[in-house]
This record gives structure tokens, C-alpha cells and sequence, in this order.
């Protein structure tokens, strides 16, 4: 092929490759068909490599960066562009493009809302701005979401649309890696750690940042690092809320989130643990892990449920005496939860009160609330306590 586009427009022969890395990520738990693919797309750019002087350019994109397995093996003049400051404003929509372009389309967005147009901006900006491809901090737009939530007039999450990537949940059971890691604070890494991603790595941040889960926010100049965090509200939601029912809720009907929200504004305590435990209830039989993990693994389950709230949520928060589970804070309640399996939730509260969880918040005004709470993984159980 190359040598006949080569013959009838010589020497302007463009290739272009888009998600050249789909059929290793597709089989990130088959070692066998992986093994396989890799083979095949060694071949595949080795023809490329013979055929170098024909081609006047070449283009390929996929989420990862599969450097060390060996496909690329012949091609050793690729030029990566991923954090070159040259083209990080090359695959979105910057600020500037937004407003010469779309700014007719905005403006009848707000009128829609009935808002007025920069109210529309600050708002389009929250949800699907904030991605950053180089140190120099350029932000650009997402340009899928942006585009259909400017189409359909409405502030929508559009990140599921283009598909949560399969491979990534595997990813993450697969090493029972805890995304809390970033979620609750922000994390450090080197350019080369990004730009590196090997199956066999238990650490998924680069896969996370390759997929587009995390953005570069800053940078520790001293350290020569990147600092990471979400993009935006849409992303951190659509992640959040993935894993949460990939992991619990598959066979539920459904997480109600106003209900949720309700109860844990206006301390209904009651309620609101009964609706975890109906939750507890609707967890498949064989994702009730036995074993080290039990208690991490439930954890998750009151974890990622406030996160995807918005609630200010601290998982295992350091105290001067410990490390309390789950804490939750709104403007007039703290939710100080302690969870045990197979154990009791008198042994719950005992321990919130002699390591003095409440102690921080016993000045700020707020009703608190500790919350003993038990997993009974035999008798498929859940008990809790207010103490």
C-alpha cells in the first residue's frame, strides 16, 4: 500500500494511526492473545521502519505508551509529543477557541438556563475544562463534552459516552489499587514515570494520566516532578461513580443519589446508614471477599458513595492517636464512621472514643455523629451503631 500511494504521489505518502494500542489493551488479562498481538503490530511497524524513506509522515495516537514491550522496536526515530510544550494545545479546545468560535453558541446556552453568559462560561469551564499537557499549563477543553453540552444546550456528563475503558477497571482489580491515592489528595511523578506504562507495573498512575483520568495541575520545580489531580468535575464524577458500581452496584437498582444527599444534609443518620445497607445487601455473593481485604475492600463502599456526593470526604484520616476510616464533613455535621468485619460495633464506637476521633471537632459548633458499623461476611450481615 505504501508503495503505490508512494508511486502515485511521491513523496507525500501520510499515514495515520489512531488507538494503535487498542488490541494489547483489550487483552491486558489474556497473556496468551496478548503475547499474540504483540507479535502482529511488531510486524506491522516494522514495515514501517523498511519503509521510511517513502513516507513523508507519520501520525499515531492511543492511550498508552507501550514502551518497553517491544513493538517500536524498529521504529526508533518516533518523535513522542505527549508533554512537548510545542503541541499541548494540539487535541482540545482552548479558552481562546472557545470564545471565537463558540461564543454565539454559548450565549443562547445561557439564555436557555437562564443565566447570563459568563455565569455559562464559569460553568462550561468547571465541568470539562482543566487538561494540561505540558509544564507550561496551557488548558484546554475537552472537546467532545464541550461540543455536545453546547448542542444539547444542556450541563451534562459526557465522559461515559466515549466509553469508561474496560482495561482500566481490570487494571484495577486486578492489583486492587485504591484510586483514593488521588482522589483525596493530589499525587508527584516524573515526566519519564508518565511516559512509561509496562503491563506488569502495579502502579496505574501513568494509565490513569494516559487515559485522561488525570491532569497535570503544577509542578515541583525543585523535584523535577508533575503534580496530579482530576481535570474537572465531569471526569472526577464519571470515575467515581464507574468503579463505585462496577464494584458494588451491578445487580442493585440503582444509587439514589438525592436521597443520599438529603440525609446527609440534614443528619438523617438513620436513614442514610439504612440506604448503605441496602446497598450491602445488593453487593453480588462473590465480590464478598473473605480474607486481609475485606475490610479495605468495604471501606470502598462508603468511600467512593460520598466522594460521588461531593461531600468533603477523608479516608483513614491521621489523628494524633490513629487513623480513623471514614470521616465526613458538612457545614453542620461530622460522620465519623469506624468499620469493622466480622467483629462488633460495640468494638467500632470503643475505638473512635479511646483513640478520640471526635477530638478535632469538638469546637467547631457541629453536631457529630460516630457511627460504629460491622460487615458479618458469614451471615451476610451488616449491623451499625450510633454512639
Amino acid at each position: 500500500v505504501i508503495l503505490a500511494a508512494h508511486k502515485e504521489s511521491a513523496p507525500d505518502v501520510v499515514i495515520l494511526i489512531d488507538e494503535y494500542d487498542k488490541p494489547l489493551l483489550e487483552t491486558v488479562t489474556d497473556n496468551g492473545l496478548h503475547e499474540k498481538f504483540k507479535g502482529i503490530l511488531k510486524g506491522f511497524y516494522s514495515v514501517l521502519k523498511s519503509q521510511e524513506g517513502n513516507i513523508k509522515f507519520a501520525f499515531i495516537t492511543g492511550v498508552t505508551k507501550f514502551a518497553q514491550v517491544g513493538i517500536f522496536s524498529g521504529l526508533n526515530h518516533l518523535n513522542d509529543i505527549t508533554l512537548n510544550k510545542n503541541f499541548d494545545s494540539l487535541c482540545g479546545i482552548t479558552k481562546e477557541e472557545l470564545v471565537e468560535v463558540f461564543d454565539t453558541a454559548i450565549e443562547e446556552m445561557a439564555a436557555e438556563h437562564e443565566i447570563t453568559k459568563e455565569e455559562c462560561y464559569l460553568k462550561l469551564k468547571h465541568l470539562y475544562d482543566g487538561y494540561h499537557f505540558s509544564k507550561k499549563l496551557n488548558g484546554v477543553y475537552n472537546p467532545f463534552s464541550i461540543i455536545k453540552a453546547l448542542y444539547d444546550k444542556e450541563f451534562g456528563n459526557y465522559w461515559f459516552q466515549t466509553g469508561t475503558p474496560t482495561f482500566l477497571t481490570e487494571m484495577v482489580k486486578k492489583y486492587n489499587y485504591d484510586i483514593r491515592r488521588f482522589t483525596s489528595k493530589d499525587v508527584y511523578v516524573s515526566d519519564r514515570k508518565l511516559l512509561n506504562y509496562r503491563i506488569d507495573n502495579p502502579d496505574l498512575i501513568p494509565l490513569f494520566f494516559q487515559s485522561g483520568y488525570l491532569t497535570i495541575k503544577g509542578q515541583n520545580k525543585e523535584l523535577d516532578l508533575y503534580q496530579l489531580a482530576y481535570p474537572n468535575i465531569e471526569v472526577k464524577e464519571s470515575l467515581l461513580d464507574s468503579f463505585y458500581v462496577d464494584t458494588f452496584s451491578k445487580e442493585s437498582e440503582g444509587f439514589d443519589i438525592i436521597s443520599y444527599l438529603a440525609d446527609v444534609r440534614n443528619g438523617n443518620v438513620e436513614n442514610l446508614i439504612n440506604r448503605f445497607k441496602n446497598q450491602f445487601y445488593s453487593i453480588p455473593y462473590d465480590n464478598s471477599k473473605n480474607g486481609k481485604d475485606t475490610e479495605y475492600y468495604f471501606r470502598l463502599l462508603f468511600y467512593y458513595a460520598f466522594q460521588f456526593l461531593g461531600m468533603r470526604v477523608k479516608a483513614e484520616e491521621h489523628m494524633l492517636n490513629g487513623r480513623s476510616d471514614c470521616l465526613i464533613e458538612t457545614d453542620s455535621y461530622v460522620y465519623l464512621l469506624e468499620i469493622k468485619v466480622n467483629q462488633s460495633v460495640e468494638e467500632a464506637l470503643q475505638q473512635i472514643e479511646e483513640k478520640g476521633y471526635a477530638k478535632p471537632y469538638e469546637s467547631s459548633g457541629k453536631t457529630i455523629f460516630k457511627i460504629g458499623v460491622n460487615f458479618d461476611t458469614e451471615a451476610k450481615d451488616f449491623q451499625w451503631q450510633l454512639g
